[in-house]
């Protein structure tokens, strides 16, 4: 049996799915100062989802999410899910890999090539795939502990070009509009932590895989809210609908005197090291599945030509950065499969099943 990770490297990995694709899309821009209801309202929808993935590592331990749905569901719909699920995570490869890409590319690195930096992203993640999910656990701590360090600094820094008066009036868009808003929160950026239960044999059980999953919620709930009102607060509501990079476009406001300045520089190191770490997520779930679908020994083994696959979907999916935020609504709809139903479908498989497994032996005993 392989070991448990640490509670630090499952929070971290949670947190990295959670705030990760968050840094480039950014917020829903017509909420204006109100992003930080709608943000609320998706705490409220996704502790219930928090308490059924914690739920679902204890009734079904030592599983991750294609053993899960093999078990649940039975080996036909199992390998239905898993292709699916696998479809959708080497999707996520292309498309997280060339949205990275395109803001390095436009903010930093225009001069470069983007297949180059497609290149040197996908090199990266795929080393760290390759070193497997303890070392990822131990690389995201890193990155989300830098993270929050940034976060702090960078809004403590921004409080001199605040103008607290952006975020009233409180309320000022309909319940509709909020509940809109809440709705795409639901798959950028809460719904993808769904990739997390693709290691979910590696997570302790019993409370912790509770505390876990509920404490990376309400952290990833307040690090967005923080991020929310400061991006609000510099920028203007008015301004964050026709700014496509809002966290960046924040800090580059910012100047500490006369000497330093170009902050964002150091955001987009902090981008740097919360994407390779969130491509190699999928970049492994993606060779799971491979490996469930196809019965192969390992899934190390089909990771450099998964690898290969989305470098060459990384390269042209849409024709330009604007096209890639208007795709963001239909993913919205198309995430609702993997994130949610998929994972409440195999939830109710097992827990019938479980349920069944004791009425029919009453001395067998799954830690709940």
């Amino acid at each position: 049996m392989q070991a448990k990770l640490s509670f630090k490297n499952n929070l971290s990995i949670l947190m990295i799915c959670m705030v990760t694709s968050n840094m480039v899309v950014g917020f829903p821009p017509q909420l204006g100062q109100d992003i930080w209801i709608a943000i609320l309202i998706s705490l409220v929808f996704f502790i219930p989802l928090a308490l059924m993935r914690g739920r679902m590592i204890n009734i079904m331990p030592d599983m991750n999410l294609y053993d899960m749905a093999t078990y649940s569901l039975g080996n036909v719909a199992g390998k239905i899910v898993s292709v699916i699920f696998g479809l959708y995570c080497l999707f996520m490869v292309s498309i997280v890999t060339y949205s990275f890409t395109e803001f390095i590319h436009l903010t930093a690195l225009y001069k470069t090539p983007s297949t180059l930096i497609i290149l040197l992203f996908l090199l990266s993640s795929l080393h760290l795939a390759l070193k497997g999910i303890k070392v990822i656990g131990q690389w995201s701590t890193i990155a989300v502990f830098v993270t929050l360090i940034v976060l702090v600094f960078v809004t403590i820094s921004s409080l001199p070009r605040a103008n607290f008066d952006n975020l009233l009036p409180i309320g000022n868009h309909s319940i509709g509009q909020i509940l809109d808003g809440s709705s795409r929160l639901s798959g950028v950026p809460f719904g993808e932590v769904a990739i997390a239960m693709s290691f979910a044999h590696r997570m302790q059980k019993g409370k912790t895989a509770y505390a876990t999953q509920i404490f990376s919620i309400i952290l990833a709930t307040l690090y967005l809210c923080i991020l929310s009102l400061r991006n609000c607060a510099v920028l203007s509501p008015e301004l964050l609908q026709t700014t496509l990079f809002q966290n960046y476009k924040a800090v580059s406001l910012i100047k500490i005197s006369d000497f330093f300045e170009r902050i964002e520089a150091v955001v987009t190191l902090v981008y740097i090291l919360t994407s390779i770490s969130y491509i190699a997520l999928f970049l492994c779930s993606a060779a799971k599945s491979a490996k469930k679908v196809l019965n192969l020994s390992n899934s190390k083994g089909s990771l450099i030509p998964l690898a290969a696959l989305a470098l060459c979907m990384s390269i042209a999916p849409f024709n330009n950065i604007i096209d890639m935020f208007d795709f963001v609504h239909v993913y919205d709809w198309f995430s609702f499969i993997p994130q949610l139903a998929i994972p409440l479908a195999i939830w109710i498989g097992g827990e019938i099943k479980y349920r069944k497994n004791r009425k029919n032996n009453p001395l067998s005993s799954i830690e709940s």
